[in-house]
Order: C-alpha cells, then sequence, then structure tokens
C-alpha cells in the first residue's frame, strides 16, 4: 500500500511539473502571439504611414509640374509680348528716322 501512495504521489508531482510546464508553455504562446500582434500593427502603421507619405509626394509632385507648365505657358506669352513689343519698337523707330530723313531733305 505504501509503495502505490509512493507511486500515487510521484504521479502527483510528475503530473504537477507537467501542468507547470503547459502553463509556461501557454504563457510563451501568449506572449509570442502578443509580440506578432504588436509587429503586425507596426507592420500596418508603417504601410499606412508610407502609403500616406507617397501620396503626399505624389500631390506634391503633381502639383510642381502644374506649376511648372504655368510658368512655361507665362513664359510663353511674356516672350511672344516681349517680341511683339520689339517688333512695335522697331516699326516706331523706322518711323521716327523716315519722318527726320524727310524732314532733312525738305529743308
Amino acid at each position: 500500500m505504501n509503495d502505490k501512495k509512493l507511486d500515487i504521489n510521484e504521479y502527483e508531482h510528475h503530473i504537477s511539473e507537467l501542468q507547470t510546464i503547459i502553463r509556461d508553455r501557454e504563457r510563451e504562446i501568449i506572449n509570442t502571439n502578443d509580440k506578432l500582434r504588436q509587429l503586425e500593427n507596426n507592420f500596418d502603421v508603417e504601410i499606412v504611414s508610407n502609403i500616406v507619405s507617397y501620396s503626399y509626394s505624389f500631390v506634391f509632385f503633381k502639383s510642381q509640374q502644374l506649376e511648372l507648365k504655368k510658368s512655361r505657358q507665362q513664359y510663353d506669352i511674356l516672350n511672344v509680348n516681349l517680341n511683339i513689343t520689339s517688333e512695335e519698337n522697331a516699326v516706331r523707330k523706322s518711323k521716327l528716322i523716315r519722318k527726320k530723313l524727310q524732314g532733312c531733305f525738305f529743308f
């Protein structure tokens, strides 16, 4: 009977040790799952952050393209206006020179 009692005590002790090991493993699994969840959240946040950053960059790039296009159009308009003004000035000078020359011949 004592032997059986001893065996039972050993089995109970062994069962207790196994239960402790199981609880430790369960805690490790829970901790690992928590860490994995945190990493997934961080990764998701990083992905969203990158998408937002790239979106802002794209919008900035497009706005810069638009500004460049407007600047080119303004440059073209100013260049045309400069050419017209230069031609008008040349015509005015030509008329002034003719008037001066005509005045010289009539004196």
